[in-house]
């Protein structure tokens, strides 16, 4: 739902939830500036069912040509870190795609998932001309059961 918007470098709300088993449609239902009112945002917004809550911190934000540090060097409390790859088809193109596709892989530092972040998007530039891909590299933060 807010694909978008983690995407956006601009936008200043930097935590999002990912939802593990809800589908690409309902993956990111939550995004936010305040990381303390996630929980209570998401019994008022999120369903419950069988899946994990999955809260992460945008750390940085990386494009063919760019990389934008959002983490101020505050990496907080982050267990791991995970990257998480987006699509458009072109860059005028208003539907943005999270891949989910990808395995997942932790790093432990931020630098080793911007590194590999960069590596990725070579590949895919490369099998892919023409389509805009970009990595958002995150630190995990917590994880809730929501049954």
């Amino acid at each position: 739902m807010f694909e978008k918007q983690i995407i956006d470098k601009q936008d200043h709300r930097n935590f999002f939830v990912q939802m593990s088993n809800r589908g690409t449609r309902d993956t990111f239902p939550l995004l936010t500036d305040d990381p303390s009112t996630i929980i209570n945002r998401a019994y008022e917004e999120i369903s419950m069912g069988y899946t994990s809550l999955v809260i992460y911190k945008r750390m940085a934000i990386l494009q063919q040509d760019s990389c934008v540090d959002l983490s101020k060097k505050d990496e907080g409390k982050a267990k791991y870190y995970q990257n998480f790859l987006f699509v458009q088809q072109h860059e005028e193109s208003e539907h943005v795609a999270f891949s989910a596709f990808e395995p997942p892989n932790h790093y432990e530092t931020l630098d080793e998932a911007i590194a590999a972040g960069k590596e990725e998007l070579k590949n895919k530039q490369r099998i892919f001309p023409g389509q805009v891909f970009t990595v958002v590299c995150s630190a995990f933060l917590e994880n809730h059961a929501w049954h």
